[in-house]
């Protein structure tokens, strides 16, 4: 298992790009990118498996 570390970026420009939030019920939400423009994104991961 690999680690990626903390990473704080601003995204500036998009084009086809979404983000996909699916949660333990296998309900998803797509989010264009057009909407993050600016802003701060923190991406966790969080693996249900482990429990």
């Amino acid at each position: 298992m690999s680690q990626i570390g903390d990473i704080s970026r601003t995204i500036t420009s998009s084009e086809m790009f979404h983000i996909i939030v699916t949660n333990e019920k296998n309900e998803s939400v797509v989010i264009p990118a057009k909407e993050l423009i600016n802003k701060s994104v923190l991406i966790l991961h969080f693996d249900s498996k482990k429990n």
